[in-house]
């Protein structure tokens, strides 16, 4: 591994690697002193892999080039197949390649396209056989109905072309094209908006209501995970307050802000934004000799990132950590290190690798022994496995999803005293609408009607266009002699909209109008 063997270039210290390491470790105390140690690891793993791609050599660069074209090609064909039922989804939506989800799929065919562009200028060779990889890569992203990418791959055809050909024009020229990209760029993001409007109106509910969240500690952030822990309240406490119904019929259960800038600033402050600002603006102002494909990596996921998720992603990760590394090379030096400095350095890195490695292996072992239960108990075993359960909760993680797994197994098997306990304690990390109603039915069947109430109530806070918490209200009305209550509380069921169609409302309503007649007896 060349990283550990004498070469000059790992001992200057540039500018770029400087705001790096400066920012990743603010992310990294932030992680620690907020319980979430796994990310710590996953932020070590990041300057690790960012150091080792500063020793590739011309040749290593040429095959990682075309391993990302490589990747995201047959991602590409792998969706579109599942776009045409040639193969079966791995997700409810039509197309999503091996991700969860269009975003991540989507992100990672965007996130290839300027290595496309990149061979496509330098070899000539085989520049129609990219051309056409490139093609499909296209299609892809336009099925799987991305907008960000749609747009993200637009403005990095743009600036490939800008700066391949905007030195043949003359200023007045340059200003008209200029001009003409910028009244495109607009009407194309206000057609973008139109053609999923109220995916759209629903996401300008959650800017503002993680934009109420920052303001409450804009310069410090309030820490690692409190995104997911809180944003759901702050969402309830909101539409409380508003009249808005559109914004009331949109909202849903959330786990992220759909803007990675807004996240960040979330749970680590103002200082975090700006020292990514301070990365960008290295990358960006310092780059001597402007490679278009790692420049083109960096402006796609800007662009990405105001829209989605794309960091949720590991390949998005290692692209765009490379790019940054083999940017940093020709950055300006500020320092060189002495030998000895190097070798403390290493020295260091490899106790980090040994503690993270400890770390990461038990872990491991974890989700693999929490995966083999959790699939016992969906196939119907879940009295037998529910010992292992516990086993797991004494030696636990750290991730909330278990904890939430656990207590929604307790709740099945009619445990609810300890499911309640369980996901009490999974509050301080999710609170969210499924917890909330697991919460409501363990304190409705342990005949806490008070308990019961105030969190079916704060279900239907959250998420204003469900049913579910207000026909567990209407229960709860009736459990405690209020049926005038519940009769109104029917009668609105019955008259409410439905944001989506299901044969669970149709049976809800029914249960609700038959109720009502009886009522009227």
């Amino acid at each position: 591994m060349s990283f550990f063997y004498k070469n000059q270039k790992k001992n200057k210290v540039d500018i770029l690697t400087v705001s790096i390491i400066l920012f990743v470790s603010y992310l990294l105390l932030v992680s620690i002193t907020s319980r979430f140690y796994l990310k710590s690891i996953g932020f070590l793993g990041v300057v690790l892999f960012y150091f080792l791609c500063r020793q590739l050599s011309q040749k290593d660069l040429r095959y990682f080039d075309w391993s990302i074209v490589l990747v995201t090609f047959l991602q590409a064909v792998y969706g579109i197949f599942q776009y045409t039922g040639v193969l079966a989804s791995l997700s409810s939506f039509p197309i999503s390649g091996s991700f969860d989800n269009p975003a991540g799929f989507s992100s990672c065919l965007a996130i290839g396209v300027p290595f496309y562009l990149d061979i496509i200028k330098k070899n000539n060779s085989c520049r129609y056989y990219i051309s056409s990889l490139l093609l499909v890569n296209l299609t892809a992203i336009m099925l799987s109905g991305s907008r960000a990418g749609i747009l993200s791959v637009l403005i990095v055809f743009f600036c490939f072309l800008y700066g391949q050909y905007i030195c043949v024009f003359d200023q007045k020229k340059k200003t008209q094209i200029f001009l003409f990209t910028l009244l495109f760029f607009i009407t194309l993001a206000i057609m973008l908006f139109f053609w999923k409007k109220d995916s759209a109106i629903g996401r300008i509910l959650i800017w503002k209501v993680t934009c109420n969240m920052i303001a409450d500690s804009p310069i410090l952030g309030f820490g690692d995970g409190f995104f997911r822990a809180n944003y759901m309240l702050y969402q309830a406490n909101y539409l409380k307050d508003i009249s808005d119904s559109t914004y009331s019929f949109l909202a849903d259960n959330i786990v992220s802000p759909f803007n990675e800038y807004l996240f960040l600033t979330v749970e680590f402050g103002m200082i975090g934004l700006f020292l990514l600002c301070g990365i960008l603006f290295c990358f960006f102002c310092f780059n001597k000799n402007r490679y278009p494909s790692f420049i083109g990596v960096v402006i796609s996921m800007i662009i990405f990132s105001l829209f989605s998720y794309p960091f949720r992603y590991p390949f998005v990760w290692v692209v765009v950590i490379y790019s940054f590394a083999r940017i940093s090379v020709d950055m300006p030096v500020i320092c060189r290190l002495s030998t000895r400095a190097v070798s403390c350095v290493k020295i260091g890195i490899l106790g980090l690798l040994v503690s993270a490695g400890f770390y990461l292996w038990k872990d491991i072992c974890f989700e693999y022994d929490w995966g083999k239960i959790a699939h016992l108990s969906l196939s119907g075993k879940t009295k037998m496995v529910i010992e292992d359960y516990k086993d797991l909760y004494d030696r636990w993680n750290g991730n909330p999803y278990f904890l939430y797994n656990y207590g929604a197994e307790l709740n099945y098997i009619g445990q609810y005293e300890k499911s309640s306990e369980i996901l009490e304690e999974c509050k301080s990390f999710i609170d969210d609408y499924p917890l909330r109603m697991l919460l409501a039915d363990n304190a409705f069947y342990l005949k806490k009607w008070g308990l019961a109430k105030s969190h079916y109530e704060m279900a239907a806070y959250m998420c204003p266009n469900r049913f579910l918490p207000l026909q567990g209200l209407v229960n709860v009305y009736d459990s405690i002699d209020r049926p005038d209550v519940a009769r109104k509380l029917a009668l609105d069921i019955i008259e409410k909209k439905e944001k989506v169609p299901s044969a669970i409302v149709s049976q809800i309503k029914t249960r609700m109008l038959m109720r009502v007649e009886k009522s009227n007896l």
